[in-house]
């Protein structure tokens, strides 16, 4: 019985979401489509059989790989930092250590908590207000957020 119920509730939302499907297909406007041309996929065959690999590297530090370096250059060493600040908040949050005073394992948990309650977008708005832009802003919200989840998991 209760299998029967199941089914006819999935067949009920599944009709629901195709009728929403529908709905917006029907009621998108295609007028913009009778712009496009076969030369214009002409041009995007060609361009996807004889890429531009100018764009990878040029020299100039603006390229592609000179920024995929950088961004892993930020992210390895933000962790790196946030791998050497978490052994001590580590230490001061580990319960065991601190069995006289068990409010200061309190404090340390609580710490960790708050460094891993906003995510590193956050943390690189408000780095980017206070340093700048650049990738010292990046490797900084990387390094605090990670304190929080290496603190945790160590």
């Amino acid at each position: 019985m209760m299998v029967k119920d199941i089914k006819k509730r999935t067949w009920v939302w599944c009709s629901i979401f195709m009728a929403f499907v529908l709905l917006a297909l029907l009621t998108l406007d295609y007028s913009s489509l009778s712009t496009f041309s076969l030369t214009m996929g002409q041009e995007v065959i060609r361009g996807l059989s004889k890429p531009d690999w100018s764009f990878f590297y040029d020299g100039s530090g603006e390229d592609l790989f000179s920024l995929l370096l950088l961004t892993l250059a930020i992210a390895c060493l933000g962790t790196l930092i946030a791998a050497v600040l978490a052994i001590p908040i580590t230490l001061i949050s580990a319960a065991n250590l601190w069995q006289s005073a068990p409010w200061v394992a309190k404090i340390g948990k609580m710490i960790c908590n708050v460094l891993r309650a906003f995510p590193e977008l956050v943390y690189a708005i408000i780095f980017v207000k206070v340093v700048g832009p650049g990738p010292f802003a990046g490797v900084m919200a990387i390094g605090v957020h990670q304190i929080g989840m290496l603190g945790k998991l160590f």
